[in-house]
């Protein structure tokens, strides 16, 4: 065998070695454990993932409000506006007084408005633009009653201290915090009953609570009076509603 017959010879196995070495890659690759496809996985992982029910829960508390509160203030006009203070001070100073005495807290009360505003007369005919007739002062001071049926009698001696303004008279709760507890209770119960029964409907076993969020909620009247005075009559509440609405999911499982 001659030279170049040797070299064919070393080249040809060359050649065949390395497409052994492929060839052993390709089956060791081909032989080892592979993970399951990202589709397969994707599959596996929403079967195992529990259904769910959602539903909204209302609870509501029809409760009589127990506090007043009520706008009142004084009015005065005068040439000057330091006269109209005057006046307006005045009679405040007295109001003030009134409060204390029917232990009226200071925390209960509040100026809700003062304004100081011009009068002008615009009748007479030699002056379009108005003429300027005085000063009108206004007071306002806003007040919480914490005692319904006794606010009528103290009304009545701010009256006669000098208030000679009042309006915005609504009624709310002492303890709305804990009327509001209630009804969030009331909405849960609703909404575990709503899911129960839409779960039989469904054919599944209804599971934990998963997540919950408000909804709404809010106070509205059930029935109310307009406001009296007098003759044994005084302030009408009437019934308030504290609502509330809850929306709550629960994990739900098909009954095999």
């Amino acid at each position: 065998m001659n030279y170049r017959d040797n070299n064919r010879l070393w080249a040809f196995a060359g050649v065949a070695l390395s497409t052994l070495v492929v060839l052993g890659a390709l089956l060791v690759v081909w032989l080892m454990p592979r993970d399951p496809s990202p589709a397969s996985a994707q599959n596996t992982q929403d079967a195992a993932r529990p259904s769910t029910i959602t539903v909204v829960g209302t609870g509501s508390v029809a409760v009589k409000p127990d506090v007043l509160r009520m706008t009142v203030g004084v009015s005065s006009q005068e040439d000057t506006v330091l006269d109209a203070q005057a006046n307006v001070d005045s009679a405040l100073a007295a109001i003030y007084v009134k409060l204390q005495e029917a232990g009226i807290a200071e925390t209960d009360y509040k100026t809700a408005q003062y304004t100081v505003e011009p009068v002008m007369n615009y009748n007479d005919p030699k002056n379009s633009q108005g003429v300027l007739t005085g000063f009108r002062v206004v007071h306002m001071i806003e007040i919480t009653f914490r005692d319904i049926d006794g606010a009528p009698a103290i009304v009545d001696g701010l009256v006669k201290a000098g208030a000679n303004t009042i309006y915005g008279t609504s009624f709310g709760f002492n303890d709305a915090e804990s009327m509001g507890e209630r009804a969030h209770e009331e909405a849960v119960k609703d909404a575990q009953k709503r899911a129960e029964r839409l779960a039989a409907l469904s054919n599944m076993t209804l599971g934990k609570i998963v997540s919950v969020s408000e909804q709404s909620n809010g106070t509205f009247p059930v029935y109310n009076k307009d406001m009296g005075f007098g003759g044994g009559g005084g302030f009408a509440p009437g019934t308030q509603a504290i609502q509330t609405s809850l929306v709550v999911t629960y994990e739900a499982t098909p009954i095999k």
